[in-house]
């Protein structure tokens, strides 16, 4: 985050924090119209599953309203007022000037916020509709750490006596 460009780095809060595909399919479609200010939730009108709403954190939202009262244009996501067609090679120089040398992908901030909150304690079902997948197929491909989470279950398992 810190090599990346302003623009690159907001890019990637946003992608983290609302769990939408990066690019034109979802990413550079937000608008700040989209967003519900009083409900602290925003619309990503996906192309691939169709359109859903999600939660935004609080710390999010106020760093996405800083960014409405700066804003050259209606997309959340912009290069000096013009919507974003593609942040691949920002991404990439971020990543050389990181020295990160695995292969990392846009896709994979996606991903890593699937993951994390699977692995905090989110319910799968959740983060299903929050990632708009069709099918918890996908879901739970974002389940790596599955011994873990099956430990954490049978630990919140009452004594049948406490009943």
């Amino acid at each position: 985050m810190e090599c990346a460009e302003p623009h690159c780095r907001w890019a990637m809060d946003v992608e983290f924090n609302t769990g939408c595909r990066p690019g034109v399919t979802e990413l550079f479609k937000l608008k700040f119209s989209d967003v519900d200010w009083d409900g602290g939730k925003i619309l990503i009108r996906g192309t691939k599953t169709g359109s859903r709403v999600v939660d935004l954190k609080p710390e999010f939202l106020l760093r996405l309203k800083a960014k409405y009262q700066e804003a050259q244009s209606e997309y959340i996501v912009d290069y000096k007022g013009f919507p974003l067609k593609r942040i691949i090679r920002s991404f990439k120089t971020a990543l050389a000037k990181a020295c990160i040398k695995k292969r990392v992908r846009l896709y994979d901030i996606r991903h890593m916020d699937g993951t994390l909150m699977v692995r905090n304690g989110g319910d799968i079902f959740a983060v299903r509709r929050l990632m708009g997948h069709s099918t918890i197929t996908t879901t739970e491909r974002y389940l790596h750490h599955a011994e873990e989470l099956k430990k954490d279950a049978v630990n919140r398992l009452p004594d049948l006596g406490d009943i």
